[in-house]
């Protein structure tokens, strides 16, 4: 959130370069109006010079100072941007685009209290400021206070009905909770994807015959969540036509109900329907009674499992480790871990550890935990499907909260996801199971944020596992 500037019209720039290059070189309002100028343009670096310079000529002018910390924050530079903002606030207390900017930050530092009473304060002085409300909304679910984050959001939206970010947000703190009609009804409210075709968006019609496009969204690990309800697409009578990451392809080919596939960028048969993969749920009306569990709904192909299967022979319990996703996701510092948090595994007797790890976190199983055998299997890794085979090949799979959890699930194997405090939406509160897939355990971190009591949890279940597996190969039990 940035300060007021009167000149923000692009058209501006020009005479407001002429301003500071001749006339009045030591005009801070122009250097500060063409610095909003370059901000609207995502010019954030010459922003901020311009911001500087502007301070320089004037150091009490507190919308350079607030704009100047929004250019930081643009830019990465959290602990600079904090500072501008306590300098705005030290010289006037009563600010509150300030106290909302320094909330971000805060909380981007995950300072998540301290985060809280800015917002607060930002409010209490602001009433009316919508982004204060989001941005408090946004920081309690993630201190995992679902329904007060709600509050929050139902006040923005009192403010703006149709504030798009308030409506998603407050999607999600709803089906955290287990609102899953009301909360996917909120979720997707106007989502943007829905624009990228003429074509009506499907809400659940008899099809008797008509093409329809369902194209998937977001990560890999969405499009495999949701994938589940291609069938119930085709059992409306209609030729499904599924665009999905190239990725995917193969494994998505043995979903029962799919009649084509197509990768983004390819051209696109003719359809008389359109339904975004995620609208899905809210298309079929989905509730925590009637969410579609049936698991397998992905398989593998059988001889690249046998494949899997010689490779792996031995009597060990076969356990798959993924223990950190795509650093590019937002929420990646709270989600993943290293595998030296893993360590404790290595204790225990009778099990052989496979990374189905890719990506750049493939390279700390080169110096595994001592004692963990683990052997890396990215190598021989192209794609889902072969992932897929690898994963039947297993017993189980222990994984954080990423694609191949998703994928395990999807299959029906046995799998355990590790979770930070506040997980994504879908694995709901306080929960060890999923509504989505039965073979699925969840292992949560406390209040505490430490991976360490979670691992220790299922360090206990893994050793009593991998006894008794033991026990029958013997013939004990």
């Amino acid at each position: 959130m940035v300060g007021p500037a009167p000149f923000q019209d692009s058209d501006t720039a020009p005479f407001l370069q002429g301003v500071i290059g001749g006339a009045k070189p030591d005009y801070a309002a122009a250097w500060f109006n063409l610095g909003n100028v370059l901000a609207m343009r995502d010019e954030h670096a010459k922003a901020v010079e311009h911001y500087r310079q502007a301070l320089a000529f004037d150091p009490s002018h507190i919308d350079a100072l607030n704009n100047l910390g929004a250019a930081l924050n643009e830019l990465g530079d959290n602990d600079e941007a904090a500072s501008c903002y306590q300098r705005v606030l030290a010289l006037q207390p009563a600010n509150a685009a300030a106290h909302n900017n320094f909330g971000r930050v805060l909380a981007q530092r995950d300072e998540l209290d301290a985060a809280i009473g800015h917002f607060r304060e930002a409010i209490a002085l602001q009433p009316h400021a919508i982004d204060a409300h989001i941005n408090l909304g946004n920081v309690l679910l993630e201190q995992g206070d679902a329904p007060a984050a709600h509050h929050s959001y139902e006040r923005a939206l009192a403010l703006d009905p149709a504030h798009e970010s308030a409506h998603w947000n407050d999607g999600l703190a709803l089906l955290v909770q287990g609102y899953l009609a009301e909360g996917f009804q909120r979720w997707r409210y106007n989502v943007a994807a829905a624009k990228r075709f003429d074509a009506p968006e499907w809400r659940g019609e008899d099809l008797n015959g008509a093409t329809i496009l369902i194209h998937a969204e977001q990560g890999f690990g969405d499009a495999i969540h949701f994938a589940r309800y291609i069938p119930l697409v085709a059992s409306r009578g209609g030729r499904v036509i599924f665009e999905a990451p190239v990725e995917l392809h193969r494994v998505f080919a043995t979903i029962e109900g799919v009649d084509e596939i197509v990768a983004f960028g390819d051209p696109l048969p003719e359809f008389s329907w359109q339904c975004p993969l995620l609208s899905l749920p809210l298309a079929f009306e989905t509730t925590l009674r009637n969410a579609p569990d049936n698991v397998p709904y992905l398989t593998a192909d059988d001889e690249s499992v046998d494949f899997w299967q010689r490779r792996m022979a031995g009597p060990q319990l076969k356990v798959g480790l993924v223990w950190a996703g795509r650093p590019e996701h937002k929420r990646d510092r709270h989600r993943s871990m290293a595998l030296a948090e893993l360590a404790p595994l290595a204790a225990i007797p009778n099990v052989a550890f496979y990374a189905l790890q890719k990506g750049a976190a493939v390279g700390e199983a080169e110096h595994a935990p001592p004692g963990m055998r683990l052997e890396i299997l990215s190598p021989l890794l192209g794609d889902f499907a072969d992932t897929a085979a690898a994963i039947m090949a297993l017993d189980l799979v222990i994984s954080v909260d990423t694609s191949v959890a998703h994928l395990a699930g999807a299959l029906g194997k046995p799998v355990w996801i590790l979770h930070a405090h506040a997980p994504d939406w879908r694995w709901l509160e306080k929960r060890s199971d999923s509504p989505w897939y039965p073979t699925a355990e969840l292992f949560r971190q406390d209040a505490s944020r430490r991976w360490a009591p979670l691992v220790a949890e299922g360090v206990a279940e893994l050793r009593a596992l991998a006894t008794s597996d033991q026990m029958k190969m013997n013939g004990i039990a």
